[in-house]
């Protein structure tokens, strides 16, 4: 048997998410790329370039995968802006399911 450890990006995907014909099959790759930075927990904070470029794909392509994903309840965005400036920190993607 294989341990696993957390930290080294482990995280739990549903059978559910995988069968829910409502999503694409990039969203399915975005959401369990979302579960294995969450390690377990129900929260991930990766970058959208971060997501961009280990998952090969374009910024617009991304958010159209993550779109699909808030719309069908599978995750929530929480917008973070740094203290000092008006600018946005990582997004807090929260895991619904």
């Amino acid at each position: 048997m294989i341990e696993r450890n957390v930290e080294l990006g482990y995280g739990t995907v549903t059978k559910e998410s995988m069968q829910d014909r409502n999503l694409t099959i990039g969203s399915k790759a975005v959401y369990a790329y979302l579960c294995s930075f969450a390690g377990g927990k129900d929260e991930a904070y990766p970058s959208l370039s971060k997501m961009s470029y280990d998952l090969n794909t374009s910024r617009r392509t991304l958010q159209t995968h993550i779109k699909c994903l808030v719309e069908n309840e599978y995750i929530e965005i929480e917008k973070y802006r740094y203290s000092r400036s008006q600018q946005f920190a990582n997004n807090h993607y929260i895991l619904l399911k």
